[in-house]
């Protein structure tokens, strides 16, 4: 079969001759065709591919072939040579039209093929490129497009011919039908244009205008009323874009009653309006209309409301801060009792929705579609929201841990008076939700939240687990020991242990030889304790292990966890031929601990600095 877009490039070759010959017949001397371009407007170029060639005639021989056509045109004189042609030509249109069974659907790809330009997303979404699969309005369903199609049947006067009896009406009904789905699949798909928007900026930008009339939405809905009501007409409007006349009309009906009492007659009129649109459709019960009308004027109040406090939010585009301001409200408000603007968008459309329902199929599709600039909103408040946080986070935070190390470094972060506590219980404070079960966790408003960091909340459980570290001052922690132990086949034991924790000019020992003892008290004071060595006299070897700083003692309890260590000889590089010389393969050492060594353990587990990045801002 022909493809459409092969039968609308030929019919209009064959419709354009026909019409060049008729008007020449009439005694027209065709002085319009002397107009600059006017080859290509009134005589489209069909390329038939030449024997052996890949591609149609290149495009000089194509000029070429116009100018001298037209030229011939004007000059011939042959009469009945003329009527021959038209009726041959006339002959080819009808056998090329019967191959499509007569029907005229390939009017279409005519109108999308003339140069006109599609709706796109781009037309409202000022972003910086398209992405792929983006929806579009084809060129034949705007208005220009219509009227394209309107004047080339008028031209080739389809509905003269006993052939096309019925078609056109046939014609009509489709194109009402197919019209109706592409502007409706545009409106279900228009949110996607928020993809083309990259970085804080294009995001502001539009958030400048997304609550008034040059908000993308908005400017769909305008070119809507314009474009498609003369397309199709009141009557075979679909349901949801009648909704969105009733609703401007009804918004101008309560607009007019607000104003004055005088302007009775405007409601009047605006209520007149909309019965007409409810029962546009003759399938439509008059009773159905009179009944829902109340509803949809209700609805019309609603949007009225809702535009209002999307005009609310206009301001937060400009002010980062008075974006998180609005946002740290919604997370902190109860959304029952909260006069936040987004709250109030919210429960305007909330209301317009139900009083927009129906049962009918696509009903749905204007309250979605207008759910589109409050979503849009709700999306750039939590993403400024975040960007505040973070700098916050910068200043209050990370800047005044600059000055501080180690264990000193560790107590402030732990301090309930330090900077983490403040900015947990100040900024961050309506953002985190903080249960004995799951401890800090981002919290949700209208399904959403923060997107914290995970490491955020990693340093927050290491926190709370220091936090209970630090409780006390001084820990007691009690340790026997056992003599060591080799490998079977090792030609040496382990002569003796030796276990000590410096706590400023006084150290703390436990040394083992060939039998137990203890158990030794280690007290353990993480302000003024640091280092633990430790160390085994094997044949004549001395081999030592160091554990170093604040946390000196905490790590060595951690490495003896359980009270059992198991040391390989490649642990100890500057020893390990010489054990291998004594067959020693590993040594093992074995503890009883006791006392608070699991408070002592937890300071291994507290956080030795912040997080630099706690949440992202505009990737």
């Amino acid at each position: 079969s022909i493809p459409d877009g092969s039968v609308a490039f030929y019919v209009n070759h064959f419709v354009k001759r026909i019409h060049l010959l008729k008007e020449r017949l009439a005694g027209k001397d065709l002085s319009f065709l002397e107009e600059k371009g006017a080859g290509e407007k009134y005589l489209p170029f069909y390329e038939l591919p030449l024997r052996g060639a890949q591609q149609g005639a290149p495009a000089d021989a194509r000029e070429r072939f116009v100018s001298l056509f037209l030229s011939y045109q004007i000059w011939r004189s042959d009469d009945e040579l003329m009527k021959k042609e038209i009726s041959g030509l006339q002959s080819s249109l009808d056998r090329l039209l019967s191959v499509k069974g007569g029907q005229l659907k390939w009017l279409i790809a005519y109108a999308n093929d003339q140069d006109l330009p599609a709706i796109t997303l781009g037309d409202f979404w000022k972003g910086t490129s398209a992405k792929g699969g983006e929806p579009t309005i084809p060129p034949a369903f705007t208005r220009e497009g219509k009227k394209l199609i309107d004047a080339f049947m008028q031209e080739a006067k389809f509905g003269e011919q006993a052939a096309f009896a019925g078609r056109k009406e046939e014609f009509d009904k489709y194109y009402q039908k197919e019209c109706s789905q592409v502007w409706s699949q545009f409106a279900v798909n228009f949110s996607k244009g928020m993809e083309r928007i990259r970085g804080q900026k294009e995001w502001q930008k539009i958030a400048e205008k997304m609550g008034t009339e040059q908000g993308p939405h908005f400017e769909f809905l305008s070119r809507l009323e314009t474009e498609l009501g003369p397309l199709l007409g009141v009557e075979n409007l679909p349901r949801w874009v009648r909704q969105v006349y009733q609703l401007r009309l009804g918004q101008t009906a309560e607009a007019a009653k607000q104003a004055a009492p005088a302007a009775a007659g405007s409601v009047a009129k605006a209520a007149d309006e909309i019965k007409k649109l409810f029962t546009a459709e003759k399938r439509d019960a008059l009773q159905e209309g009179k009944e829902r009308m109340e509803s949809f004027l209700e609805a019309a109040k609603a949007y009225q409301d809702y535009r209002q406090a999307l005009t609310s939010l206009v301001p937060i585009a400009a002010s980062r801060s008075q974006a998180f301001e609005q946002t740290a409200r919604v997370f902190g408000d109860d959304p029952a009792t909260s006069k936040a603007p987004l709250y109030g968008a919210f429960g305007a459309l909330s209301r317009m929705k139900e009083g927009l329902k129906g049962s009918r199929p696509g009903e749905e599709i204007l309250g979605t579609f207008l759910a589109g600039p409050l979503k849009f909103y709700e999306i750039f408040m939590r993403l400024e929201a975040s960007c505040f946080l973070q700098s916050q986070w910068d200043s209050a935070v990370l800047s005044e841990m600059k000055a501080y190390q180690d264990l000193q470094a560790a107590q402030l972060l732990l301090s309930p008076e330090g900077p983490v506590e403040k900015f947990l219980k100040g900024p961050a404070g309506p953002f985190l939700v903080r249960s004995a079960d799951r401890g800090y966790y981002a919290k949700k408003a209208l399904g959403e939240s923060i997107s914290f960091e995970p490491s955020f909340f990693a340093f927050l459980q290491q926190r709370e687990a220091g936090k209970a570290a630090l409780m006390k001052s001084n820990y007691l922690v009690p340790i026997r020991g056992f003599p060591g132990e080799a490998n079977p086949g090792a030609r040496s034991l382990p002569q003796r242990t030796i276990l000590q924790l410096h706590c400023g000019a006084n150290i703390q020992a436990l040394e083992i030889f060939s039998y137990p003892k203890g158990p030794q008290n280690f007290q353990w004071t993480p302000q003024s304790c640091s280092d633990v060595t430790f160390q085994v006299d094997i044949g004549d070897l001395a081999l030592k292990k160091k554990y170093s700083g604040p946390n000196a003692f905490p790590e060595f309890l951690q490495d003896f966890q359980g009270g059992l260590r198991t040391f390989y000889s490649h642990e100890f590089l500057g020893e390990k031929t010489a054990l291998e010389r004594m067959g020693i393969q590993y040594i093992r050492i074995r503890y009883e601990i006791g006392g608070d060594q699991q408070s002592v353990r937890r300071f291994t587990a507290m956080p030795k600095q912040a997080p630099r990045t706690i949440v992202p801002c505009w990737e």
